[in-house]
């Protein structure tokens, strides 16, 4: 499945070996002339990090493309008509390139070029995956019982529902109260508002959320005002059981006029860059312990001398603040209080994150579906349920990347790197590459796709090129990108990263 090409330029013809699935080798000896390089994809430029790419899918069509072409495109600078005109003179030239190279160097991998698969939504990681798979099952596309986009999607969502209900766990502990009941008013309240959770929220999800939270608990005031007063029987019978307990929603009320009393509101404008819901950092979460109070029924005047305590600063005038203040909710009113529990100083960041996940299921669950929540944990979390379905032992690890706090990752790499350190880079990402029952999976900005080629050349001055073959957006192997630019992307966030899928 793995493939090498070595040229020298003193020579006019080369020699192609495969090794195929069944160990087979095969060998064939090409004339120059008589290799045209065209790109099958009709793209001679070279798209930067700023490009406006669409990565919504693939482009309509059979998965067919002239493989020749493909693996030895865009060798020169030069313009489409240039190539266009040699293409039409009487004599073909050399291969582009080549004559203007004293080495040249040519991998691929057969199987990831057969294995991977159309990305038909928002969904690269799903798709990304789906190919790796096939490719380390030895499977192509069109196989029975080939993985598809759709099928890693399956497996997220039961990853994805396990992970909302851990959310959920660390939620209700934060606020000491089951949270399920919030999260289902929520959805409620973001469709209410315009922003239903499945919509597209990127950049302004976490001011949404937020902005539908204060809202609900406004809501929730106002309608427990107007709810008829129970009778004083049945206050008197429950208050002899049981001291009242605030809601859900009267927690978090408590909550955010906290934060607006300490102006701790940051954490409810910022967004993620990257989209990627809770696994690029965590919320800027409140450092103020917030304590809760209650109604409290008793009928000694002595007990209602707490009714101004707070443990922001503990002084009366801050209670009376609180008591008139209405920034962030519904107002407490000069009401007999007592305070019955403590919030965790991470509330916000934990209802937060458990939102950010139901979100991301949302998602997940379109009728195009979006794997945009996911980061490298998903893509792995998606490689074990595969290997537990499948009954085989793959495994996905990150390769290479910046270092990052937490993260093993083999080959660490650094804006302080030298030249010979950047060559035992290359070097150790090509040994991966044409490793048997490797695959590598590239994480650029905002998307997945898998290294179907690498190449390197060494120019009559001496200059070195090297460069991977991917997507930049959707699956079907189209640019070549320098690994000058790989290393300036993995070097621009700790989750950009190559990751490599492996049999064991």
């Amino acid at each position: 499945t793995l493939c090498g090409i070595s040229i020298n330029s003193a020579i006019h013809s080369f020699s192609l070996c495969t090794m195929g699935n069944g160990c087979q080798s095969s060998q064939a000896t090409f004339t120059m002339a008589q290799v045209k390089a065209k790109d099958a994809a009709g793209d001679t430029s070279a798209p930067t990090l700023n490009d406006p790419f669409d990565y919504e899918k693939d482009v309509e069509g059979a998965e067919v493309f002239d493989l020749q072409a493909l693996l030895l495109s865009h060798l020169t600078e030069q313009s489409e008509e240039a190539t266009d005109a040699a293409a039409t003179t009487s004599a073909p030239p050399l291969l582009p390139g080549l004559p203007f190279a004293s080495q040249f160097s040519l991998s691929y991998n057969t199987a990831v070029l057969n294995g991977w698969v159309k990305q038909t939504s928002p969904a690269c990681a799903a798709a990304a995956v789906a190919g790796a798979i096939n490719a380390l099952c030895g499977k192509t596309r069109t196989d029975i019982g080939a993985y598809k986009q759709a099928t890693v999607v399956a497996l997220l969502d039961a990853v994805l529902c396990e992970r909302l209900d851990d959310h959920v766990r660390k939620a209700s502990t934060a606020i000491v109260a089951n949270a399920r009941p919030l999260l289902a008013a929520l959805e409620d309240e973001m469709e209410r508002d315009g922003h239903p959770m499945h919509s597209k929220l990127k950049g302004i999800q976490k001011k949404v959320v937020w902005k539908c939270i204060r809202s609900l608990v406004v809501r929730k005031e106002e309608e427990r005002k107007a709810a008829p007063a129970p009778c004083a029987s049945d206050v008197t019978a429950a208050s002899s059981e049981t001291t009242p307990q605030p809601t859900v929603f009267e927690r978090i009320a408590y909550g955010l006029r906290q934060s607006d009393a300490t102006s701790v509101t940051a954490d409810e404008d910022d967004d993620d860059e990257e989209g990627e819901g809770d696994s690029k950092g965590g919320d800027k979460h409140s450092a103020v312990t917030v304590e809760l109070f209650v109604q409290k029924q008793a009928t000694s005047s002595s007990t209602r001398t707490t009714a101004g305590k707070t443990s922001v600063t503990g002084s009366k005038q801050s209670a009376e603040a609180e008591e008139t203040s209405s920034l962030s909710g519904p107002a407490v009113g000069k009401r007999d209080l007592e305070p019955v529990v403590v919030l965790s100083e991470k509330w916000k960041t934990s209802i937060y994150n458990m939102v950010g996940c139901r979100i991301g299921l949302a998602a997940l669950r379109r009728t195009k579906p979006s794997t945009a929540y996911f980061g490298n944990w998903g893509v792995k979390s998606a490689v074990n349920a595969a290997s537990d379905l499948l009954e085989i032992n793959v495994v996905a690890s990150s390769f290479m990347g910046k270092a990052a706090k937490g993260v093993r990752i083999e080959n660490c790499i650094s804006h302080k790197d030298v030249k010979d350190v950047i060559d035992a880079q290359w070097n150790a990402l090509l040994a991966a590459f044409n490793a048997k029952h490797k695959v590598l999976l590239y994480h650029l900005k905002n998307h997945y796709a898998l290294i179907h080629a690498m190449r390197s050349w060494v120019d009559t001055d001496g200059n070195v090129v090297r460069q991977i073959l991917t997507a930049r957006k959707g699956q079907q192997p189209r640019h070549w990108i320098s690994f000058e630019e790989v290393r300036e992307t993995l070097l621009g966030w700790g989750g950009y990263q190559i990751m490599v899928i492996y049999r064991k």
